[in-house]
């Protein structure tokens, strides 16, 4: 949640702090991990590592019709800019078809909070330079597949970085090849904003890659 130059300013005031950072996983929408929605749909905390990811389902958006004369007056033609509904909407999803959550609905459609994963292999060097001396990323509920290939990327990112080579795209192409929600840069560079939410859908897209094996010894004379 911070940006390059906060973690550079805290840096400089706390010369003695090892300062670690995330670089790379789900980013939550909720400022320090304050989200209880996973709670409120299914009895499960998030911060208890938990978490259904229920921000991230697709729902569907409905109202209570107490008069039908009544919710037609407050429909928004196409041409008007949009204002909120004053009407008692909820939602329901797939797999809770039987459950009525109330909602708002904006522009956007019905993702109640769907974020974009991050990624920050680009921004080693920045995040170096800013005081960052610990990379962590995220491993928890994830395969082994993603996670090889996500600590792999970034620790020869890493090593290239300190053999004073420039990045290599091969690294992201890599983590790209890994299931993700799209990617993102997080708050380091500037607020994500519109960009750095998923309109689209909510579950991890595989790109068309799958984990085959481990390739552990081979033949050294026939290679």
């Amino acid at each position: 949640e911070l940006s390059l130059k906060e973690i550079a300013t805290m840096k400089e005031k706390n010369p003695d702090i090892e300062f670690e950072a995330f670089v790379h996983g789900a980013v939550c929408i909720a400022y320090s991990g304050r989200c209880l929605i996973s709670n409120y749909t299914n009895h499960r905390d998030a911060n208890q590592g938990t978490c259904t990811n229920s921000c991230r389902w697709e729902f569907s958006l409905a109202a209570e019709k107490q008069s039908l004369v009544g919710a037609e007056s407050k429909l928004v033609p196409p041409e008007e800019e949009y204002q909120h509904s004053d009407q008692n909407l909820y939602v329901t999803q797939d797999q809770h078809p039987d459950q009525k959550f109330p909602i708002d609905e904006d522009e956007h459609g019905t993702y109640l909070m769907n974020s974009k994963d991050l990624c920050s292999i680009e921004l080693l060097k920045e995040m170096v330079e800013s005081g960052v001396s610990s990379f962590k990323v995220e491993g928890r509920t994830k395969s082994i597949y993603y996670v090889s290939m996500i600590a792999r990327a970034y620790r020869r990112a890493l090593d290239d970085l300190q053999a004073g080579k420039s990045f290599n795209p091969e690294n992201l192409k890599d983590i790209l090849s890994t299931s993700s929600r799209t990617m993102m840069t997080g708050f380091y560079r500037q607020r994500p904003g519109y960009y750095g939410e998923n309109f689209e859908d909510g579950d991890s897209r595989a790109y068309g890659f799958h984990f085959a094996g481990v390739v552990r010894d081979y033949d050294q004379e026939k290679n």
